[in-house]
């Protein structure tokens, strides 16, 4: 499983402050990375983890990065059933 530092909660609360969600160009284009490159290594997981913490405003804002959300989704599925 790939990690990136950013991604790391100490408070396990699980959720993002609304100031990190909406922190901007960088911040989404660190998310886009660390998909990109969870993707090329086929970590489902971690796309789906990486989803759940950010806002769903984030991922419809770019399509490739709704993609692969999606596909991460169906491909888990797939392999649990």
């Amino acid at each position: 499983m790939i990690y990136i530092q950013l991604f790391v909660r100490n408070d396990h609360s699980g959720a993002w402050p609304a100031a990190k969600i909406r922190g901007g160009v960088q911040f989404k284009s660190t998310v886009g990375r660390f998909i990109r490159r969870a993707w090329q290594i086929k970590d489902y997981d971690a796309i789906l983890k990486v989803a759940d913490k950010i806002s769903l405003d984030i991922l419809q804002e770019d399509p490739k990065l709704l993609m692969w959300f999606d596909q991460a989704r169906i491909r888990v599925e797939q392999m649990t059933s």
